[in-house]
């Protein structure tokens, strides 16, 4: 299955570390949206940064970029306008295994 990088990041800059409260909810939402699609296969590895630049990344792997790009609008936090992103085609070139 191919894998795609899935980035986002906050539309305002204060929201990581003074989210309202509709944010807050948005950001629980995409969490467990995230959570739901790693216990399922489907994302392989999840993380963000913890300074500025704000960044969240995910691996997914699903069928082709048009997955990717649906995968990104579902998400709670991108279609209620907490977060904006991208997915980009990955290929790995080290990794660790388990």
């Amino acid at each position: 299955m191919p894998t795609f990088l899935y980035r986002i990041e906050p539309v305002r800059d204060e929201m990581p570390t003074a989210p309202t409260e509709a944010e807050h909810k948005l950001v629980e939402a995409h969490f467990a949206y995230l959570k739901s699609a790693h216990e399922a296969g489907m994302v392989r590895y999840v993380g963000r940064s913890t300074e500025r630049p704000w960044l969240g990344i995910a691996l997914l792997e699903v069928a082709d970029k048009s997955a990717a790009d649906a995968f990104l609008a579902s998400d709670p936090a991108v279609a209620g306008g907490a977060f904006r992103g991208l997915t980009q085609s990955w290929t790995t070139v080290f990794a660790t295994r388990p």
